[in-house]
């Protein structure tokens, strides 16, 4: 799948499981909106809660969809 139609894919889903690393913390959260920085020249999702920015990297390494 395209990076991009992932991070859609969360959007859409509206939830994503944070983070993925510490099992016994993880916790779903409410993706907030997709971002484009022109700086970076990459999109990500928003994350509020004191998540942040979720990037396509880290994509079923930190988070992942949820269900």
């Amino acid at each position: 799948m395209e990076e991009l139609e992932v991070l859609i894919k969360a959007l859409k889903a509206g939830f994503v499981n944070y983070p993925l690393d510490c099992p016994e913390d993880c916790y779903k959260y409410k993706v907030d909106c997709l971002y484009y920085n022109k700086a970076m020249k990459r999109f990500y999702i928003y994350v509020s809660d004191g998540v942040g920015e979720l990037f396509i990297e880290d994509y079923e390494k930190t988070w992942s969809i949820a269900e």
